[in-house]
């Protein structure tokens, strides 16, 4: 099976998976201890996943790091 699967897709695929494990951990790093809605890891991905469905960010950023995340 590997060796159908294109070297590029396989680095897309890892690629997409780390920054959607990573991004939330950032977003919380940068928006903890500012905004009142972020208080533990978990709040991060409940912000990347209300992100993704909703077309918009739930929670109003109060960091620079927040608007990069």
């Amino acid at each position: 099976m590997w060796g159908r699967v294109s070297r590029r897709l396989f680095l897309g695929a890892v690629f997409s998976f780390a920054l959607l494990l990573f991004a939330p951990l950032f977003f919380w790093l940068m928006e903890r201890g500012r905004n009142e809605f972020v208080h533990s890891p978990i709040s991060g991905y409940q912000w990347l996943f209300r992100t993704l469905f909703e077309n918009t960010s739930p929670y109003e950023l109060r960091s620079k790091g927040g608007y990069l995340s």
